[in-house]
């Protein structure tokens, strides 16, 4: 796919499914083999938000594609998932400042082709803290393995790019598939609010009515048809 070559230009990069099963996982192996096959002098590194690459879904108990590695990739884990690796790699740092939900972040260099499960900070700041450490090792792309419900994690001020994954798992019907993929696109384009100050009040307690409302007149701006997702009656937006 031609999208590959523009992928060599940024420095950070997040994939993110909009549902389970939309096939954030497979994209990111293609991602990987196709920098690894076409671009072997571009340097790649991989981290998560959350844990990610588990040969089983922990909640639908379904079967999942597992995360294979190039030779070559830097990547971090928990420990404990290091240890229980499937790939030959050598450990090159540890991380105590920002960790992972199972402990130690773990820096390591895969040696060969394998499986690993990865697993990365929870916080805006535990990922931009390992996107500088990568360019420090002047680590050319750093691939962010990411999931809908925490985007925010994955936004414009955190990578440079964005590749998002969606499919029939989402929707079945493809005009409600369209249009709500092409909603999330719209919202990722948004710009950063530009007081942080209002932004952060808006979370207090006594202004949550406030954030409600903004949130659905978003909705019904953004998201839903008039007359199909909501009425006008006397003025008033009935849901």
């Amino acid at each position: 796919m031609p999208f590959i070559s523009g992928l060599t230009q940024l420095r950070s990069l997040s994939i993110v499914g909009m549902a389970k099963n939309t096939g954030k996982t497979e994209c990111l192996n293609y991602v990987l083999r196709r920098l690894w096959e076409e671009y072997p002098q571009v340097s790649l590194a991989l981290t998560s938000i959350g844990i990610d690459g588990e040969c089983r879904d922990q909640v639908t108990q379904t079967d999942k594609p597992e995360i294979c590695l190039p030779p070559g990739t830097l990547f971090v884990t928990a420990e404990k998932f290091y240890r229980n690796k499937l790939v030959a790699a050598e450990v090159v740092g540890i991380d105590e400042q920002y960790t992972t939900s199972l402990g130690r972040a773990i820096y390591a260099k895969s040696k060969g082709t394998g499986k690993v499960l990865i697993a990365g900070p929870a916080s805006t700041g535990g990922l931009k803290h390992i996107i500088r450490k990568m360019r420090d090792r002047d680590i050319d792309l750093t691939i962010i393995d990411g999931a809908l419900s925490r985007i925010s994690l994955a936004a414009p001020s955190v990578s440079e790019g964005m590749i998002l994954a969606t499919g029939a798992a989402y929707s079945v019907q493809p005009e409600e598939l369209i249009r709500k993929t092409h909603h999330l696109y719209r919202l990722i384009q948004l710009p950063e609010f530009p007081s942080r100050a209002i932004a952060e009040n808006l979370a207090d307690a006594e202004n949550l009515e406030i954030q409600h409302n903004i949130i659905l007149a978003l909705r019904a701006h953004n998201l839903m048809f008039r007359d199909q997702d909501y009425i006008v009656k006397d003025d008033e937006v009935l849901i």
